[in-house]
C-alpha cells in the first residue's frame, strides 16, 4: 500500500489540530454571531469527518486483528486524503506492513499478544523481521498497542554489569543510564526514535512450570508492574518478551514456565527486565542455557554486579515508512524510509 508522509491513525493528531483552527477562527470572528454561528457549522462539518476517518481506522484495524487476510486500507487513506500516486516513491507505515505481511495463528510469524490488546510479537523459531535503520540491521520484537515499533540491535557486542553500585532498580540503574546515553549517540540517526514504555515482568524464575497461571500473575502484580514501569528510548528484553516469542507448548498459554521456550530470540541472551530484580537485594535475572536442563533456554538469577550480554531494544515511532520491495529476510530486509 503506497502511502505519503502521513501515519496510521492520523485522524486522531487531525482532532488537535483543527479544534486549534476552529479555536482561532472563533477568537477572530467571534464578535460577529452570525460568523460564529458559521465556524460551528463548519466545526460540525469537520467533527463528522473526521468521526468518518476513525470507523474507517477502526474497520481496518480490525481486519488485520481477525487475521481474514485481504485487508484493503484504500477507504481510510482516501478518508484522509492520502494520495497513492503509483508515479511517486511513497511508503508503507510500519505497523500496517508487517500486519499485512505476518500476520497468522500458526507456524512462525506475527502473533496477537495474548496479554495485551492491539500489541503484536513475532513468535516462532524464523521471523522474517529484519529491518535496515540508521544504516544498521534490526530485528522486530514486538508492534506496540500505539502502532510503534520494538527494535532490537542484534549486531551490538557489549558485555556490560546490571550495575556498577550493585543496585537493583532498572530506572537507576547504570546499564539503563549507558544505553540513553553513550549507546544512543552511537546512533547514526535518532530522529524516528521516540520514547517506549519498558515494562519489568514477573515470571516464576524456577526450572521448571511454575503452577500459577500467568493470568493470575498479571491480575496480581500489575500494580507492582505499573511501579516498575519506566520510560526511555533505549531498553532490554524482559523475561516475558522471550517466552512470549516461543511457540513450544507451555510458554505462552495457561501455564507459564521458564524452561524451554526457544525461539529466534534464543540467540540473543543476555539480562532482561525483571521485577525481582527491583525487589530482592543485589538480584537480577539473564537468559541463558545450561546441560543440566537437556540445554533449554532457562533464567538465571545473578548479582547485579555480574557482566552479562546485553542487547538494546530501541522503539521507532508509528509515524515511520518503509520503503516499498522489502521482505523481511536478512538479504532483503525491510527499510526505513
Amino acid at each position: 500500500m503506497k502511502l505519503n508522509n502521513k501515519g496510521f491513525a492520523f485522524s486522531t493528531m487531525l482532532y488537535g489540530t483543527l479544534a486549534l483552527i476552529t479555536l482561532i477562527l472563533y477568537i477572530i470572528l467571534g464578535i460577529n454571531k452570525g460568523a460564529s454561528d458559521e465556524i460551528y457549522f463548519y466545526g460540525d462539518e469537520i467533527q463528522i469527518k473526521l468521526n468518518e476517518c476513525v470507523y474507517e481506522e477502526i474497520t481496518l484495524e480490525n481486519c488485520y486483528s481477525s487475521h481474514s487476510g485481504g485487508c484493503d486500507a484504500t477507504s481510510y487513506h482516501a478518508c484522509l486524503g492520502i494520495s497513492d500516486s503509483p508515479t511517486e516513491i511513497a511508503g508503507d507505515l510500519v505497523a500496517e506492513t508487517l500486519k499485512r505481511d505476518s500476520l497468522t495463528t500458526s507456524g512462525d510469524g506475527l502473533y496477537d499478544d495474548f496479554l495485551t490488546t492491539r500489541r503484536y510479537i513475532f513468535r516462532g523459531n524464523t521471523a522474517n523481521n529484519y529491518v535496515k535503520y540508521a544504516n544498521k540491521m534490526w530485528r522486530v520484537v514486538s508492534i506496540e498497542p500505539d502502532g510503534s515499533l520494538k527494535l532490537l540491535d542484534y549486531t551490538y557486542n557489549y558485555i556490560a554489569n546490571w550495575d556498577t553500585n550493585s543496585q537493583d532498580n532498572w530506572s537507576t540503574s547504570t546499564l539503563k543510564v549507558f544505553l540513553n546515553s553513550n549507546y544512543l549517540a552511537s546512533i547514526q540517526d535518532t530522529s524516528k526514535i521516540v520514547s517506549g514504555q519498558w515494562d519489568a515482568t514477573l515470571v516464576y524464575p524456577s526450572g521448571g512450570s511454575s503452577g500459577f497461571s500467568i493470568y493470575d500473575y498479571k491480575e496480581q502484580y500489575d500494580s507492582q508492574m505499573a511501579s516498575v514501569t519506566s520510560y526511555a528510548q533505549v531498553g532490554i528484553l524482559s523475561i516475558y518478551d522471550y517466552m512470549a516469542a516461543s511457540t513450544a507448548t507451555g510458554c505462552q498459554d495457561s501455564m507459564l514456565r521458564t524452561v524451554g521456550c526457544t525461539s529466534w530470540l534464543s540467540d540473543y541472551k543476555g539480562w532482561t527486565l525483571n521485577i525481582d530484580a527491583e525487589k530482592t537485594p543485589n538480584s537480577a535475572f539473564y537468559f541463558a542455557s545450561n546441560s543440566s536442563f537437556y540445554n533449554n533456554e532457562y533464567f538465571v538469577e545473578d548479582a547485579t554486579d555480574s557482566a552479562q550480554r546485553v542487547y538494546p531494544i530501541i522503539t521507532l515511532d508509528r509515524n515511520s515508512e518503509f520503503i516499498p520491495g522489502g521482505q523481511g529476510t536478512p538479504s532483503n530486509p525491510y527499510v526505513v524510509k
